[in-house]
Parts: structure tokens; C-alpha cells; sequence
């Protein structure tokens, strides 16, 4: 048996053994549990794995069946399919699985690119045989849309991480203590009451209050307490102050009709009113004892 029949013969067996942890297998196998590496076991290893994780090694298992059945057809061309081989046996799908990711995002970022492209070098061989394996794993299509939803969710994510960092913070102004004391209250009342209007004074005090218990219901000032406030605020100028304006002509001339026309009766009225003057007294005199 030659070398190459015997590389290819040990690569059949290792595949075969991968084979082995798929998915399907897992569903219809039983073996005894007192082996060291039970199916349940590989079942527990399988399930902890992600989906993609899942997609990657069905489609590395399908690349190394296809790559033994090219070396058995083609007999001349062994060592290059050997040396694929070779190259799947040791190929961490989890690194694959990153690198195709980072190239996806940064496909559109030529910088980035160049730099990743210098990280990245190697042999021109190597490099050419790790870029079929790559594109023959990103021609299936349920991979591809994978890794199309992964990419999509990760711009997401940045776009809106850079718009929250672009949107301006909004300054937060500090709050004012307003003390619940009577004093405190009327010392800011008269510092403040010589340049204040009256509606600018009733909005301070009815300007909320921080205070623990919940606040009482303010009486409305008295009537007396008003012309007081008033007159510190307007002194002689304040309405119940100030002289009455002079009346006009024509308002003493309408008061004068009006007293004329309530004096005026009817003559209906007249007559009984002149009747209840003239009718004699007809009460009991009441007398009482001294």
C-alpha cells in the first residue's frame, strides 16, 4: 500500500469518525453507557453547539466526503486533493466562522481592509487552497443567509450605538430647594415685593413646595389681608384708594331719569296707595298693666 493510499485511507476513517456526531445519528443511536465516550455524550456536545456552529461542521463533512470520493476517482491527482485534505482535518470552523464574518463587515471599509489583508498574509499556496475552502463553504445557501441576518444585526447594533453617541446630552438643571417655613416665605416676599406685579407674586406662592408630607390646600386671603398686600404693593395708587372719577353730564343726566321714573306710579298704584292712607285703624289697641 503507497503512502497517498494510506493518507487517504486515515482521512476516510477521521471523517467517518466526524460523520459519526452528526445530527441525525444522535436521534437513532443507542449503545451502552458503560463506554468511555457514550452517544450521549456526543449528543450533549452537539447540542451545546449554535446553529451556525451546526452549518459549518454538516458542510465541512460534506467538503471532506466530496474531496475522498474526487481522490478516488482521480487517481493522478492525489496530492493536491491530499492536500486539501490535510487542510480540513485541521481547520477550526469557529475561526472560519470569524474570519468570514469580519470580512463581510468590513467589505465596505477599504482601510480596514487593507490592514485586515496585511494581517492575513501568507504563503500563496496555503492562502489559495484556504480561499477555495472558504468560497466552497459560502456557496450553501442556508450558511450564506445566516451570515447575511448575522452581519445585518451587527450594522444595526452600530448604527445605532453611533447615533446615540452623536445625539447631544441634555444638561439637567438643578433643582430649587424652596424651605417650608412662614419666615423664610415672607423675608422673600418683602425683598422681592417693591419690583414684582401682583401675578408674578401670586405664582411664587402658589409655586409648588418640597416637602414630605403632602401639602395643605391654601385659604384664600381675606378681604382685609388684600387691601393690606395691595397697598404695600401699589401704595396710593390702589383701587379702594382712589377718589371716584367725576360722573359726566350724560351719566347725571340717566341717574336723574332713572330716580324720575322710579318716583313716577302708576295711577292704579297711586289710588290704593292714597286708599291705604285714608282707611281708619281697625287693630285692638293693646294696653298692658302697670
Amino acid at each position: 500500500m503507497g503512502k497517498d493510499e494510506k493518507d487517504v485511507d486515515d482521512f476516510f476513517l477521521a471523517a467517518e469518525d466526524e460523520q459519526a456526531i452528526s445530527e441525525d445519528e444522535y436521534n437513532s443511536s443507542e449503545t451502552s453507557s458503560d463506554e468511555k465516550e457514550t452517544p450521549l455524550s456526543k449528543k450533549q456536545k452537539w447540542d451545546n453547539l449554535t446553529e451556525e456552529e451546526k452549518d459549518f461542521k454538516r458542510k465541512k463533512l460534506y467538503l471532506i466526503r466530496k474531496l475522498i470520493r474526487n481522490i478516488k476517482s482521480y487517481p493522478n491527482s492525489n496530492e493536491k486533493y491530499v492536500k486539501k485534505l490535510d487542510k480540513f482535518k485541521h481547520l477550526d470552523m469557529k475561526a472560519v466562522s470569524i474570519k468570514i464574518f469580519n470580512e463581510k463587515i468590513l467589505s465596505n471599509v477599504d482601510p480596514a481592509r487593507l490592514v485586515w489583508e496585511k494581517l492575513q498574509t501568507k504563503p500563496e499556496s496555503e492562502a489559495k487552497i484556504e480561499d477555495n475552502i472558504l468560497q466552497a463553504i459560502l456557496e450553501d445557501k442556508k450558511l450564506h443567509e445566516i451570515l447575511d441576518n448575522a452581519t445585518g444585526d451587527f450594522e444595526a447594533f452600530l448604527e445605532e450605538r453611533k447615533t446615540k453617541e452623536t445625539q447631544p446630552k441634555k444638561k439637567q438643571k438643578p433643582k430649587k430647594r424652596v424651605r417650608n417655613t412662614l419666615k423664610d416665605k415672607m423675608k422673600r416676599l418683602k425683598r422681592r415685593m417693591k419690583d414684582q406685579k401682583e401675578e408674578e407674586l401670586v405664582d411664587e406662592m402658589s409655586e409648588e413646595e418640597e416637602i414630605d408630607v403632602e401639602p395643605m390646600k391654601k385659604n384664600r386671603m381675606g378681604q382685609r389681608a388684600r387691601k393690606q398686600l395691595w397697598e404695600k404693593l401699589y401704595g396710593n395708587e390702589a383701587d379702594h384708594l382712589k377718589k371716584p372719577k367725576p360722573k359726566t353730564v350724560k351719566e347725571e343726566k340717566m341717574n336723574k331719569q332713572k330716580e324720575s321714573a322710579d318716583t313716577e306710579l302708576h295711577p292704579s298704584w297711586a289710588l290704593k296707595k292714597e286708599m291705604n292712607k285714608s282707611k281708619p285703624f281697625e287693630g285692638k289697641k293693646i294696653v298692658f298693666d302697670e
